[in-house]
């Protein structure tokens, strides 16, 4: 708001600024004066609004580098057993904490969560695309063992692998015909 005003006193002038005004022009006033003043305010704000925009666009073209980077990484090294944090810290060439703070940011997951949901996503195209045992997609997707395996898709999908398999299998027989 720039105030036009009668005012001439100093305090007067304060009191408006104040209250919020960017600009105290005081009677009688230049009509170029004001229309400046009014352009130049425009101006800066669009200036600075830009500014924004950019840092932002910054921002979101590094937040998709990481998620692709951290889904390039897992998809590499799921079916590793021993696949760890440093590991994907060195993959990421990023320090443990900065790894950690962006996995909860952009997942909000830490690493391991992560690695297991994504070993979990992975199992489901083993169970619905192959006749391998229970036992070797557990292995293919880096589970220590069948038990560990079967009890956390469970937990994730609400029933069994086998049960999962069964029914996706029908299913797609079902849309087949």
């Amino acid at each position: 708001m720039i105030l036009l005003t009668a005012k001439v006193a100093r305090e007067d002038r304060i009191v408006g600024l104040k209250q919020g005004a960017i600009d105290y022009l005081t009677k009688p006033f230049l009509k170029e004066e004001l229309l400046l003043k009014v352009k130049n305010h425009v101006q800066l704000k669009t200036d600075v609004t830009a500014i924004i925009c950019q840092q932002e666009g910054e921002k979101a073209v590094l937040t998709v580098q990481f998620v692709k980077r951290v889904t390039e990484l897992l998809e590499a090294h799921y079916s590793q057993k021993d696949y760890q944090l440093s590991k994907l810290t060195d993959g990421l060439v990023m320090s443990r904490s900065a790894v950690q703070r962006n996995l909860k940011r952009y997942f909000s997951k830490n690493f391991l969560e992560l690695l297991k949901e994504f070993r979990l996503r992975k199992s489901t195209d083993y169970l619905i695309n192959t006749d391998l045992s229970l036992e070797r997609i557990a292995g293919q997707c880096g589970f220590g063992s069948q038990s560990y395996f079967s009890s956390s898709f469970k937990t994730a999908f609400a029933c069994s692998p086998l049960r999962y398999r069964t029914e996706k299998q029908f299913l797609r027989q079902i849309n087949e015909t």
